[in-house]
C-alpha cells in the first residue's frame, strides 16, 4: 500500500518517499484535511480558508479536489471522500514524517540529560521574557551556542522563536524582517535535526506569521508528536482555531495546555492561556468573560501591555471610558508607538467571523482614544 507523508519543512507531499508536486491551493487543501482527519469540512469553510481574500465558486475548490485525488492515486474516492452538497473529509491516513513511535528511543536517551543542557537557562529566560531587552538577552545566549555542533539546532530554534516573540508582542521595529530572520533560523534548525520539537515549534510559528495556518497547525502537531509535553504548541493551535473562525474550539486547547502544567507553577504559561481564552471569548461575543480573563492575565503578569490593550477596548465598548483610557495609557507605556493602522497590519486572518470581531476590537480601541 502506498504511504503518503506531508513534509512541513519543504512544503511537499511525498508518496513512498517520492515528492508529488502540488499547486499552492491544492497543498493548502491537503494540509487542512490532514490536520483534522476524518472530520467533515464544509465547502464554505474550505473556500474561506484557502481563498481568504477572494470570492470563488465551487469550481475552484473542485479543481483542487481533482488534483489532490490524482496526486493521491485516489481514483475510487476512498481516501478523499465527498459528502454531496456539503463538503469533504480525508478518510485515510496521510502521515507527518518521523512519528513519535519512531523517535521514542531517541527521547528516552536524551530526556535525562535535558535538565543539564547549557541552553536551558536561555529557554527559561526567553519563555519568561516580558520586555524586548529580555528577549534580546536570551537570543544572545542562543547566538553564543550556534557554533557548537551539538547545540546548533536548539540554538537556531531559540533564535527563531526570539524573533517571533518580538513580533507577537508588537516589539519588533520591522516585523517583516524579524519574520525573515526567524524563517531562516527555523528552516536550518529543522534541516539539522528533524526530531527537534522546538525547531518544529519555531517553524510552525513562522508559518503562522506567513499566513499559512494549515502548515502551522501541522507544524504544531509535529512538535507535539516529538514532545507531548509542549504546552505552548497546544496554545498556538487554539489561536489558529480562532483565526480559522472556530473560537469555540480554542478552550479545549487551552485546557489541554494547562493540564500539562498540573502543578500550576508556570505563571507565564497560565497568563498566555488566560490571554488566548480571553480573545476567544471576545470573538464569541462574551465580552464580560473576555475582560475577566484579561484581568487574570494582569494578576499573573501585571506589566502585560497587551492585556491592558484588550481591557481598554472592552471597557470602551461597554461605556467605561475612564477605565478604558487608563488601560490604554498602560498599553502605550508598555508598547509605545502604535496606531490603529499599525495594529491592524499585524492581523493575519481574513476569515469573516474573525475579521468582524477584530473590527469591533479596533472600534473599542478607537473609542478608548487610539487613533
Amino acid at each position: 500500500m502506498d504511504r503518503f507523508e506531508i513534509d512541513i519543512v519543504t512544503g511537499e507531499l511525498r508518496r513512498d518517499g517520492t515528492p508529488v508536486p502540488l499547486r499552492r491551493q491544492t497543498w493548502q487543501l491537503l494540509c487542512l484535511l490532514a490536520a483534522e482527519p476524518r472530520r467533515l469540512l464544509s465547502k464554505a469553510e474550505l473556500r474561506a480558508a484557502i481563498w481568504p481574500r477572494t470570492v470563488v465558486g465551487d469550481d475552484s475548490l473542485v479543481q483542487c479536489v481533482v488534483e489532490l485525488r490524482r496526486a493521491l492515486g485516489d481514483s475510487d474516492r476512498t481516501l478523499l471522500r465527498t459528502v454531496a452538497r456539503v463538503g469533504y473529509r480525508l478518510a485515510g491516513a496521510v502521515a507527518l514524517p518521523a512519528p513519535l513511535t519512531a523517535l521514542a528511543p531517541h527521547f528516552a536517551a536524551v530526556a535525562g540529560a535535558a535538565s543539564t543542557r547549557p541552553l536551558v537557562p536561555a529557554w527559561q529566560r526567553l519563555t519568561a521574557a516580558s520586555s524586548l531587552a529580555e528577549v534580546k538577552a536570551a537570543r544572545q545566549q542562543f547566538e553564543a551556542a550556534v557554533d557548537d555542533a551539538g547545540q546548533r539546532a536548539d540554538a537556531l530554534a531559540g533564535i527563531a522563536l526570539g524573533h517571533v516573540i518580538e513580533v507577537l508582542n508588537r516589539w519588533a521595529a520591522c516585523p517583516a524582517w524579524s519574520v525573515t530572520l526567524a524563517r531562516e533560523a527555523a528552516n536550518e534548525a529543522l534541516a539539522l535535526d528533524p526530531a527537534n520539537a522546538r525547531a518544529c515549534h519555531a517553524r510552525a510559528h513562522v508559518a503562522m506569521q506567513d499566513g499559512q495556518p494549515f502548515d502551522a497547525l501541522l507544524g504544531f502537531r509535529a512538535a507535539l508528536e516529538r514532545d507531548p509535553t509542549m504546552a505552548r504548541a497546544r496554545l498556538r493551535m487554539g489561536v489558529i482555531e480562532m483565526e480559522l473562525g472556530h473560537p469555540e474550539r480554542t478552550r479545549g486547547h487551552v485546557v489541554s495546555a494547562l493540564a500539562l502544567d498540573a502543578a500550576g507553577g508556570d505563571d507565564v504559561l497560565r497568563a498566555q492561556a488566560c490571554f488566548i481564552d480571553g480573545m476567544a471569548s471576545f470573538q464569541l461575543g462574551r465580552d464580560a468573560e473576555a475582560a475577566a480573563a484579561m484581568h487574570r492575565v494582569l494578576v499573573l503578569r501585571p506589566g502585560d501591555g497587551l492585556a491592558h490593550e484588550w481591557i481598554a477596548a472592552i471597557d470602551a465598548l461597554g461605556g467605561a471610558l475612564r477605565s478604558s483610557e487608563d488601560h490604554l495609557a498602560m498599553f502605550r507605556r508598555s508598547v509605545p508607538g502604535h496606531t490603529l493602522a499599525s495594529l491592524r497590519d499585524t492581523e493575519r486572518s481574513r476569515q469573516p467571523l474573525f475579521k468582524r470581531q477584530r473590527d469591533r476590537f479596533y472600534e473599542g480601541l478607537r473609542r478608548a482614544g487610539l487613533s
